[in-house]
């Protein structure tokens, strides 16, 4: 498996960060949102890491787009990433958007029972950690398998500063990758989230999307195999310049396959298409709100040419 570069390890320093926090503070949300795409701009003239990192996404959703056009789309996909730091940062501290929500009530009839657990997935896509923010209202405790960018010099986990003491975070870089913490939790009733745009050490399967194969994680779905819980995606996007905040909460996916062994990846790809359905249903909604930044994605589509 290709290792993952996380763009936003190298992106960002306090400097910038606290200018953006004092901006947004004195002159509301809106403005600092505006005022992001003057700083982009400079990013789209001299950035060409980011813009390569972009390219395989730029180059599969928009396969018609020329030199030009793919600039500015992927001016565009910059400046909404931008964005959804400063909205981040904005619910960290107790701010709140009008919400529109679609089918939250299936998962609030899930979380009845509060004896079972389940596996939410979550999507590099749009400003997901107000998801995080918007669960703590479930009365459900909450773990977070993530991947800390130890060599990140900003700590971009914002929008869930308010509510740290009702999350959990698992390591995806444990022994297991993170699996067994994972299971133990949902055994117990809680609820994991895990993203499942990811690729993790815990082992990946390749899967067509947006007309490609790109590499996506196993992890989701062994967990919700091996606990026989379901697994809910769910995706949040930005309506307008923060004009609202837009949650939509997939339809259960069940993985089927013998209880009595570990499932191996051709049981779980399924469940990963409905997941990949889901995704790509939401990226035709919002198409600069998926974030799907790796460089080495778009080397070996190069390659392969």
């Amino acid at each position: 498996m290709a290792e993952y570069k996380n763009l936003s390890t190298a992106r960002g320093n306090w400097l910038g960060v606290g200018f953006f926090k004092l901006f947004t503070r004195i002159l509301g949300v809106k403005h600092a949102c505006r005022f992001v795409w003057f700083v982009t701009f400079f990013y789209v003239l001299f950035d060409r890491t980011a813009e390569q990192a972009a390219s395989f996404y730029l180059k599969q959703n928009f396969p018609k787009a020329g030199w030009l056009m793919r600039r500015l789309h992927f001016y565009r996909l910059i400046t909404s990433q931008g964005q959804m730091l400063i909205l981040s940062y904005w619910f960290g501290t107790g701010k709140q958007l009008p919400i529109i929500e679609e089918n939250a009530e299936t998962l609030r009839e899930l979380l009845k029972d509060k004896s079972k657990g389940l596996v939410l997935v979550a999507s590099h896509f749009g400003c997901w950690q107000t998801v995080l923010s918007h669960l703590a209202s479930f009365d459900r405790k909450i773990n977070l398998l993530v991947q800390i960018d130890p060599e990140s010099p900003v700590d971009k986990r914002f929008a869930i500063s308010e509510i740290k003491e009702q999350i959990t975070y698992i390591d995806i870089q444990s022994f297991s990758g993170g699996l067994l913490e994972s299971m133990e939790v949902v055994n117990r009733g809680e609820i994991v989230c895990i993203m499942g745009d990811r690729p993790t050490s815990s082992g990946t399967v390749p899967m067509d999307f947006l007309g490609a194969p790109v590499d996506f994680p196993l992890s989701p779905w062994l967990i919700a195999a091996r606990c026989h819980c379901p697994a809910v995606p769910f995706f949040t996007a930005v309506k307008g310049t923060a004009d609202a905040i837009f949650f939509k909460f997939g339809n259960p996916i069940y993985v089927n396959c013998a209880q009595d062994r570990k499932p191996n990846p051709k049981e779980l790809q399924p469940a990963m298409k409905e997941y990949i359905a889901a995704l790509e249903e939401m990226i035709q909604l919002f198409p600069y709100q998926m974030f799907y930044f790796n460089l080495e994605q778009d080397l070996s589509q190069n390659l392969s040419k």
